[in-house]
């Protein structure tokens, strides 16, 4: 049995891309939570495989599944479809190929009334293959602009981890940037954080985060995508840099991903070099290795240098 109220607590947002191996497994762990009073809103964004009729199936035998069917976007337009559909008090994004514990809305919802918090983080049980381990996710203090310059590599940037008041995101404007499908989830949560909410952490890991090298995913792609996504990403989270040490998490970013970029094939010479070459002050000021800063020196003048 569960509860059905008109207007539910929470709503639990799902996107959907060719997951047909993994989405019987992410829905039943949120369907067989402790906490009933909640909404799933499902987000199928073109999928090609056998997930449009596994949705189905589970839309038609519990009323609290609603499923939205998009042409593929990509996950910004997903998420964001998601949330324009949700009318719970609060929401949280569970991807498609993972799946979270029973009593994971249940504690975070309690967190989130009791110390009237605007955003609830957990921590993340991260399993591979062959192994899994307990990722916390505690911040170093709960100010949110400290949060925010943590999101810059200490803390993970997924909003899978993250239980938010929906009445804060329409408050203060924060959308997806329409777009950009790698850390989309991870500029939402900035923007959030940069209109200054309230924060609390349970060092609970309610969440278990699957990495799987050979499972085509909505979210899974970061390495995968060319060098203008991650410099769309890098653009807009500059312009939330305020403090000194937002600054300081900032550039070492900056550098590290100018380094990755460095090997990607598609849209080297164009995007690299132009784009690059405006944070080049930063990167020479960070603290990567100095040959690192050579080889995007370098590539920055054209001349790259053959990595493994």
């Amino acid at each position: 049995m569960y509860l059905k109220s008109e207007i539910p607590t929470v709503s639990v947002i799902v996107t959907i891309y060719n997951a047909g191996k993994t989405i019987t497994r992410c829905l039943e762990s949120i369907l067989n939570q402790t906490f009933t009073d909640f909404e799933v809103i499902c987000v199928n964004d073109g999928s090609t495989d056998n997930s449009s009729d596994l949705l189905k199936h589970f839309a038609d035998n519990d009323p609290r599944i609603k499923v939205f069917n998009q042409n593929n976007q990509g996950v910004a337009s997903a998420r964001q479809l998601g949330l324009n559909n949700c009318i719970g008090d609060y929401s949280i994004h569970v991807d498609s190929d993972d799946w979270i514990e029973t009593d994971m809305l249940q504690g975070m919802l309690y967190m989130a009334q009791h110390e009237n918090s605007d955003m609830v983080i957990c921590d993340l049980l991260k399993e591979w293959p062959d192994r899994k381990e307990v990722i916390s996710q505690k911040p170093r203090e709960l100010d949110p602009a400290v949060i925010l310059g943590q999101m810059f590599g200490e803390l993970h940037g997924s909003l899978c981890n993250k239980l938010i008041r929906n009445s804060s995101i329409h408050q203060n404007a924060v959308a997806f940037e329409n777009g950009l499908n790698s850390c989309e989830d991870q500029l939402f949560v900035m923007r959030l954080l940069a209109a200054n909410i309230r924060v609390s952490y349970i060092n609970k890991p309610y969440y278990h985060y699957i990495i799987n090298p050979d499972q085509q995913s909505i979210t899974q792609n970061w390495f995968r995508t060319p060098v203008s996504q991650r410099l769309l990403f890098i653009k807009n989270a500059e312009e939330l840099v305020k403090t000194d040490e937002q600054l300081d998490s900032f550039k070492e970013y900056v550098a590290r991903i100018a380094y990755d970029a460095t090997i990607c094939d598609k849209e080297f010479c164009p995007d690299f070099r132009q784009s690059f070459g405006k944070f080049w002050p930063l990167i020479k000021s960070s603290s990567i290795p100095l040959y690192r800063k050579i080889i995007i020196w370098l590539a920055l003048s054209g001349i790259r240098i053959p990595r493994n």
